[in-house]
C-alpha cells in the first residue's frame, strides 16, 4: 500500500516534470501530426496505441517509477497501480520500440525527446541487466 501511494506520487511528478521540460524544449516538430492516428505508437502503462504524446509520457513514467523500486522499495510482486516489473519493463521496451521504428513517428521527435528517450533506454537497460542478475 505505502509503495503503491509512493509510485503515485513518482508518476503523478513525472508528468509534470515531462509537460515542464516541454514546454521548455518542445518535444515534437508538429503538434498536429502528433495526434493523427498513423503516427500512434505502443503505450507503456496501459499497453495500448495511443498519440505520440501520451506515450512519450508513458514512457518516461514508466521508467522512472521502474528506477524508483530499484533505487528504494525493490519490486513488488503484486502491485496495485501499476504492472509488476518484468511486464512493465516489456511494456516499456516494447513503447520505446515502437516509436524509434515508426520512422514517421521518429520524424516528429525533437533532439530534445530522442535525448529522453535515448536516456529512458539506458536506465531500461541497467534495470533489465539488474533483473536479470537477481533471477
Amino acid at each position: 500500500m505505502e509503495q503503491d501511494i509512493l509510485e503515485f506520487l513518482v508518476h503523478e511528478t513525472t508528468h509534470n516534470l515531462v509537460f515542464i521540460d516541454e514546454l521548455s524544449y518542445r518535444h515534437y516538430s508538429s503538434y498536429q501530426e502528433v495526434a493523427k492516428e498513423d503516427n500512434f505508437a505502443w503505450s507503456a502503462i496501459l499497453a495500448k496505441p495511443r498519440p505520440l504524446d501520451k506515450v512519450f509520457h508513458s514512457i518516461i513514467v514508466s521508467v522512472e517509477v521502474l528506477a524508483f523500486r530499484e533505487k528504494y522499495f525493490g519490486h513488488p510482486d503484486k502491485p496495485c497501480l501499476h504492472p509488476p516489473t518484468d511486464i512493465l519493463l516489456d511494456q516499456t521496451k516494447r513503447s520505446i520500440s515502437s516509436v524509434l521504428d515508426n520512422m514517421s513517428v521518429e520524424k516528429i521527435l525533437t533532439n530534445r525527446s530522442r535525448l529522453l528517450l535515448r536516456k529512458s533506454m539506458q536506465t531500461i537497460e541497467a534495470i533489465d541487466s539488474d533483473q536479470l542478475c537477481a533471477v
